[in-house]
């Protein structure tokens, strides 16, 4: 295997991994879905929860938040293509 391919692998891989841990019931905390989201800063998650992108998170104790993973998935799978391309693509040179 190439190095490249082997890296593209690598990377599919702890997709693949990250997803599954979005997988059944439960909840996810606030640098978990930063992490799965791609290192999304927390303003950024909160502007996203503000512009109703994602669903706001669940109070769990006084100093606690959490997200509920099935609504997680469910506001990725709705959520504007936009949030995944990247800056300076074919879309966005016109």
């Amino acid at each position: 295997m190439k190095p490249v391919e082997s890296a593209l692998a690598t990377i599919e891989k702890a997709q693949m991994e990250a997803w599954g841990q979005m997988a059944g019931d439960g909840y996810v905390s606030v640098p978990q879905l930063q992490k799965f989201l791609g290192g999304v800063s927390r303003a950024t998650l909160y502007r996203w929860i503000k512009d109703e992108l994602l669903p706001a998170p669940v109070q769990l104790g006084p100093n606690r938040i959490a997200f509920l993973r099935s609504e997680i998935r469910e506001a990725l799978a709705k959520r504007p293509r936009a949030l995944t391309r990247k800056v300076g693509s074919e879309d966005q040179a016109a």
